[in-house]
Order: C-alpha cells, then structure tokens, then sequence
C-alpha cells in the first residue's frame, strides 16, 4: 500500500525521507500516514520472502491529549469508525505510539527519556527510560506551533530559532531512535504536520531585547522605530521548508488555489459538497528550495453516513481531478 494521508484508495505520497504538511490538513492525516506507512513495510516483508518484523510509528503531539481527542471527534473520520477494529487496521492501529507534549518542557523530557531498546542501552528498566522496542520507523512531529501562541499571540520571548530547534531536536532524535538499525526497511521517515506554521512570523531576536535596542537607538534614527520590531520578524515557514525533501501545503481552494490573483473556481459536479481542499507537494533539490517535482490534490469533505453509537454523520473524502 503507498504511503497516504488519507484512507485507502486514495491518491499516494512520493516516498520520503522527510516531509512537511502545512495548512488545514485533515486532524486525521498523520493517522493514515502511519497506518500506510506500516502496511507499506508488512508488504516488503512479504514481497522480499523475508519473516515478518514487528514496527512502530510515533506521533508526538504538541497538545494536551483532551484537545486532541475533541478535534478527532469532531472530524469524525467515517473510514476509521468503520475499519478501526477490524482486522489489519486494528493491528497496525496497536502499532502507533502517541506521546502528547502540551509544553516545550514536557517535550524536552519526553525527548531526554526516549531509549529504542533495553539491550542497546545496557539494561535500563522501563521505570527509568520510556523504552521504543522496536524503534519507530515513522517519527511525526505534529503543530509545534502551538507553542508559539498564547490565545492566538506571539509570546514576547520566542524566536524563530525556539522554532527551529523544536523541529530539529525531534528530527534529531527520530534518527537516533533507529541507529542501531540495519535493515533498509527500517529506515526512519520523519515527518512534521502543523497547521499554524503558514502564518506563523517569529523574530529573530526575542522581543524584549528589540524594545532595548530601539530605545538605545531612538535619537539616533526615530524614524525607523515605529516599522523595526515588523522587519526583524521573519516568515516561519518559508525558512522551515529548506530542511525538508517534501513540503505540501494545504489550503481552501476557494481561496487562491495558490494564484492571489486568480479567483478560485470549483468543478460544477462537485458543487453541493462541503468544504473543498487543496495541497500542493513540492519536491526541493538537496532540501536547497529549488524546485524541481510538483505534485497535485484536491478534495472535498462531506457528511458520511450516519455513526450509529454516535447518530451524527462522519466525515468522508471525496476525489477531484488534480490539475
């Protein structure tokens, strides 16, 4: 099965190394990355004759665990409230670890505790160190950029570069989970999915120390204090996507379908559906920004069948041709 963000029978990812989703992605998507994701390597195994190896996805989740759970409810993904016990998916559902860091301290522990084998690291118990055996093959990191906004403001003390660890640190750690690792299948794949990072501007030094410097320097240049704390600040997400091989980025195609100048139009068979989306993949060269493979989406979510525990419709996803 390819690697997806969405459920089967969908269109498929390119392979990756690394990937960043950014944009009203579906709450649900790193979900069915993982689950493709380890289907994907069950299939290797099969296809290369050799015996079945045991695999784990981690998820860390930038969140308190009760939000997160509201927004998956809300969605109401109607393809998982169907499969999710049955079978495969249920197994591969077991598979997906979730560690929910709602502060940069609890990642920070989180980060310090996690150890990918009893063995490797000379006998620790469970007690001391939060041991992955086996180690996740898939690392996802998802909105860090909630700890960058306090009711929907910047804190006055972040920086891009608080930004950029975060997601380095992680990635760093991804990559140290699976050291020990030899197997080509077991290569790990990290990925990160935040919906804020489009509009997330941070400056470069932190803000308070701006406020000393434009006092220092108010008599001798006046005119410049009133557009400085702007100018310094630069755009998170333009800087992030260098240290990623994909970069997608999801928006409303009602909007710009990525042309401001062009108004959005919808396919005229689709239009009594809900919500139409629209990602846009971009393959970098050696993650230099220079683009060199485009690839396309389009979907609309619309009201499922009615959940019979539940009695409200799910969500479903439906395909448009990609332009």
């Amino acid at each position: 099965m390819p690697l997806s963000l969405f459920p089967p029978l969908s269109p498929s990812l390119p392979d990756f190394s690394t990937l960043l989703i950014k944009g009203e992605y579906p709450p649900t998507s790193p979900i069915h990355l993982c689950l493709s994701h380890l289907q994907e390597l069950q299939l290797f195994d099969i296809e290369a004759g050799s015996p079945y190896e045991m695999r784990k996805a981690l998820i860390i989740c930038c969140d308190e665990e009760r939000r997160m759970v509201d927004k998956l409810q809300l969605f109401d993904d109607e393809w998982l409230n169907i499969n999710a016990g049955l079978g495969d998916v249920a197994h591969f559902l077991s598979r997906i670890d979730i560690l929910y860091a709602p502060t940069v301290q609890r990642l920070s522990a989180i980060l310090s505790l996690l150890r990918p084998s009893v063995t490797l690291m000379g006998g620790y118990s469970n007690a001391e160190k939060m041991v992955l055996d086996p180690p996740p093959s898939l690392v996802i990191l998802q909105d860090p950029s909630n700890y960058f906004m306090d009711e929907g403001l910047l804190a006055e003390a972040d920086t891009l570069s608080d930004y950029l660890t975060i997601v380095l640190d992680v990635m760093s750690c991804a990559k140290y989970l699976c050291s020990g690792q030899s197997s080509q299948a077991t290569r790990v794949q990290f990925a990160l999915f935040d919906s804020k990072l489009g509009g997330l501007r941070l400056p470069i030094v932190p803000k308070i120390q701006e406020e000393v410097v434009s006092h220092r320097n108010e008599e001798e240049d006046n005119s410049s204090d009133s557009t400085k704390s702007t100018e310094d600040e630069e755009d998170a997400s333009m800087l992030v996507d260098g240290y990623f091989e994909w970069v997608g980025r999801v928006k409303n195609v009602y909007t710009s379908r990525y042309d401001d100048d062009a108004e959005a139009m919808s396919p005229p068979e689709l239009e009594d559906l809900h919500s139409t989306h629209y990602m846009k993949l971009i393959r970098h060269r050696a993650y230099g920004g220079l683009e060199v493979e485009s690839v396309y989406m389009e979907w609309r979510q619309e009201d499922g069948d009615e959940n019979v525990w539940t009695g409200q419709s799910g969500t479903r996803f439906r395909w448009a041709a990609a332009e």
